[in-house]
């Protein structure tokens, strides 16, 4: 399986901007100099395009997803990006209109395979200068979750609903502000349902705090189509994909590190759920009576947005679900192989399920995942993609 065969990172990993056509020559306020070289505007300086920087990529290391807290729900964090390049000519001294906020992404791309791995906005640059040597470039980003999570709007639920709609009614609000995504989220019949209560001045990141928890779902934004993703809770899922040493089995991508853990943090049987919002708050005692015989209690409460006792009791059944106590907490696999071909592990996103396979005469794991953030370590001789992973 290979995306791009012989993948070279000089030709086939682009770094761009989206930046003015006339980017080197445009006046910017509060940045360009009276009397300088940059010129107020010309017929280019209005449209932005995305520009390759043309530098020479050394490293780059990304990450997108999040955590899962208390073993029970998924915590979103904002993805980074951190580019190491060197150029003769590129200069972000010479180029006012490279600043912090500005976008920029990483595609692989050769002819007609086009995917972006990463896509967010600038921090800052540093560079390094040494005589009769390119440019020492080093880009630190930020993706759009930061910028969403503190989007303020005044949420107002159509009524009880269902965490993937209140995400879906929640991005539309947002968008009414000024700030612009697209919303792919998927509802499945026996989603439990929240309160509908409304939030004057809260944020996005309140609002899909709220969702995460009370539907034990997973988002993310998809820097390849710049939708926001959101999944909910699932007992089971297919893996596409298998990281491992089943070699010639179909989707087998080679695995190069397994890390598993047992934590025993991540055990408790007994669970006082209380309602965060509603007139008359109700809370709920769940115990697992087996874990309790094995482990003794091991006790949580949780505080959620849950309109009845009735969603309590499927949100209940949702994390009591049984779990083994060893898991694989990640696993590595070489997006460029041993051909020197990129391959699929570079699409893999938050959310997606993956196989985990890795039988010898001593071991045996052979289960599926999902994945809650994904890790990309490029360098002029590899490509490692990290998958970290929990079992829903």
């Amino acid at each position: 399986m290979a995306v791009i065969p012989d993948f070279d990172i000089k030709t086939d990993l682009k770094v761009e901007m989206l930046l003015p056509e006339g980017a080197r020559n445009v006046f910017v306020l509060g940045i360009s100099a009276l009397g300088g070289i940059n010129v107020l505007g010309d017929d280019a300086s209005g449209v932005v395009i995305w520009q390759d920087l043309k530098c020479e990529v050394n490293r780059v290391q990304t990450s997108i997803g999040g955590s899962i807290a208390s073993n029970v729900f998924f915590q979103a964090d904002s993805g980074k990006a951190t580019i190491q390049m060197q150029s003769w000519e590129f200069d972000p001294n010479n180029y006012p209109a490279i600043r912090p906020g500005i976008e920029i992404r990483i595609r692989a791309v050769r002819d007609a395979y086009d995917f972006v791995i990463w896509h967010g906005t600038l921090d800052d640059i540093n560079v390094t200068y040494a005589p009769d040597q390119p440019n020492q470039i080093t880009v630190n980003a930020t993706d759009f979750w930061a910028l969403l999570v503190n989007r303020r709007f005044d949420y107002v639920p159509s009524g009880v609903i269902k965490p993937s709609y209140a995400i879906g009614e929640a991005i539309t609000e947002v968008n009414a502000t000024g700030f612009s995504i697209g919303y792919a989220g998927v509802t499945i019949l026996d989603e439990w349902f929240m309160s509908g209560t409304s939030q004057a001045n809260t944020t996005f990141g309140a609002v899909a705090a709220d969702c995460l928890n009370t539907g034990l779902g997973f988002i993310w934004i998809n820097p390849d189509d710049e939708l926001l993703y959101y999944r909910p809770r699932s007992a089971s899922g297919v893996a596409t994909y298998t990281i491992g040493n089943n070699h010639g089995d179909p989707g087998h991508l080679c695995m190069a590190d397994l890390d598993s853990a047992m934590q025993s943090e991540h055990i408790f049987n007994t669970v006082l759920v209380t309602q965060k919002y509603g007139g008359s708050p109700f809370s709920e005692l769940y115990e697992d009576s087996d874990s309790i015989d094995l482990f003794g209690q091991r006790s949580e409460n949780f505080t959620v947005d849950l309109d009845s006792t009735t969603d309590a009791d499927q949100w209940a059944a949702a994390v009591f679900t049984p779990k083994t106590i060893t898991n694989v907490q990640s696993v590595v696999t070489p997006a460029v192989n041993r051909d020197r071909d990129l391959t699929e592990a570079i699409e893999f996103m938050p959310g997606d399920f993956v196989g985990v396979y890795y039988v010898t005469d001593e071991m045996n794991i052979d289960t599926t995942y999902t994945v809650t953030r994904v890790r990309h370590s490029i360098d002029v001789n590899n490509w490692f993609t990290t998958l970290e992973v929990w079992k829903e």
